[in-house]
């Protein structure tokens, strides 16, 4: 009996799950560390190290990890400055919450990171989109918190000269602690102050100032240490899958999102040249057991979207592949199958 597309459909992702992980778990629990315990410490000491920062602050999330990173600089004259595109709407909501007014910029069509903006006072909140380091994390300018959630691997290897770098925790990142964030910055008084809004478990007094409840519980620490310990086996895996898959896509002249050297990517972006031959490819797939998935979307305001001319062709153009450490040799021949039919 032939199995359906739905059951037999290579997805977009997996998330894996390792033995070191559950131990990690096993332990605290064991121990009565679900709250506070040593593994929050183990983590912060391995993040410095592995990322090359001397702070490092541990979040419930990603967003609120931007969110405390904002409240810190203090800076709410200022403009946050986003691109008008992204895959989900984490920043948008915690610079909103943080008070601070956005405006938002056009992204580079080649790297499909935030392209040059025309003011240097501005606060920038700049993504590594899919693996790869928006060229203006590289530039060493004040005030860019880097958000590397989805540059984890090559972030270990590139450091940039930002005010902060923004992790994400969640199960499809690739430091998995079910949830969580952190923040990385060489700037003690980012770090301090912070680190004094983060929690108001030790508050004794009434303050004028409210502090927060965004500190990352040991449980999922420990979850996310077990991560950590098969980081260097998943880099190599997706680098070895990214090689094979875009080999094939070479072949057939179908353009893709390129990783320079150093960099890993997280996902695969294919490029087409208008949105009629995307949509008919992104079907293609799917009517072949494929889950190809549209990673982008506006993140502007509806009546602005005119103002982002290389978002729309971003967002009309663009589609992903499966791509993750769980792909069998079969699923990636099946792809390279089906990318030759294209």
């Amino acid at each position: 009996m032939e199995r359906s597309i739905e059951n037999s459909m290579i997805k977009r992702i997996k998330i894996p799950l390792y033995q070191s992980q559950l131990n990690r778990i096993q332990e605290s629990i064991i121990k009565g560390e679900l709250v506070y315990g040593q593994d929050l410490i183990e983590l912060e000491q391995r993040l410095k190290e592995q990322f090359n920062f001397k702070y490092a602050l541990l979040t419930s999330n990603g967003t609120s990890a931007i969110f405390l990173t904002l409240l810190a600089i203090d800076l709410k004259n200022k403009e946050v400055v986003l691109p008008a595109v992204s895959s989900c709407f984490a920043m948008v909501n915690a610079v909103k919450n943080a008070g601070y007014k956005i405006k938002f910029a056009d992204v580079d069509i080649e790297s499909m990171a935030l392209a040059e903006i025309d003011d240097s006072d501005a606060i920038v909140l700049s993504p590594n989109h899919f693996g790869k380091i928006a060229s203006f994390n590289r530039l060493g300018r004040d005030y860019t918190i880097e958000d590397s959630c989805q540059s984890f691997l090559t972030s270990k290897a590139i450091k940039n000269k930002t005010t902060a770098t923004i992790l994400s925790f969640y199960p499809t990142k690739f430091i998995n602690g079910v949830d969580g964030g952190v923040i990385l910055t060489d700037d003690v008084k980012i770090y301090e102050e912070a680190k004094s809004l983060i929690s108001y478990g030790t508050q004794q007094t009434f303050e004028e100032r409210a502090s927060f409840n965004m500190r990352l519980d040991n449980i999922h620490a420990s979850f996310a240490l077990g991560s950590m310990e098969h980081l260097d086996e998943i880099s190599q895996r997706l680098s070895e899958i990214y090689k094979e898959i875009t080999n094939t896509l070479k072949e057939k002249d179908i353009k893709f999102l390129e990783m320079d050297r150093y960099e890993v990517p997280s996902k695969l972006l294919l490029r087409f040249s208008d949105k009629s031959e995307r949509d008919r490819v992104f079907n293609f797939f799917l009517e072949h057991g494929i889950e190809a998935s549209l990673e982008w979307m506006f993140i502007a305001p509806e009546q602005e979207k005119n103002l982002y001319p290389n978002a729309k062709i971003l967002i009309d153009t663009t589609l992903s592949l499966p791509f993750h450490p769980l792909l069998t040799d079969e699923e990636i021949l099946k792809i390279q199958e089906y990318i030759r039919q294209i």
